[in-house]
């Protein structure tokens, strides 16, 4: 299961929860003391960057940002490594336009193995055996 951490106003929320309704997917508000597989962070300004910094970002970690149209704001998520910038006014067109992009990063991060014999079955991400 993939979980999902979102530091979000509500409704931005509801809108990335009907986006991943698959049971593959575990959403869940953000806290900083627990590890996740994808954030969605909001951010106003260049004073919020460090919100990304409280992310303990392992190479797996996905990490999107819904924020204002801001051109500046954008190039600065960039170099921190963002991997895909949503603007707020646009967010649900935006998930649907980006979905083809946000599957492969998943699917690409997060590959896994199955392992079954006859007493036991269980799934392995190979990022964990690398």
């Amino acid at each position: 299961m993939i979980s999902i951490a979102c530091n979000i106003q509500e409704c931005y929320f509801e809108i990335i929860k009907k986006h991943f309704t698959s049971k593959d997917y575990y959403l869940e508000k953000f806290n900083p003391a627990s590890y996740d597989d994808i954030y969605f962070i909001e951010i106003n300004t260049l004073n919020d960057l460090d919100k990304i910094q409280q992310i303990n970002r392992y190479p797996e970690t996905l990490i999107y940002i819904i924020g204002p149209n801001d051109f500046h704001l954008l190039n600065e998520c960039l170099t921190l490594g963002i991997h895909l910038y949503f603007e707020k006014d646009d967010l649900e067109n935006s998930l649907h336009s980006k979905s083809e992009t946000i599957h492969q990063q998943i699917f690409t991060r997060f590959k896994t193995y199955h392992y079954k014999n006859k007493q036991m079955s269980f799934e392995l991400r190979l990022a964990q055996i690398m």
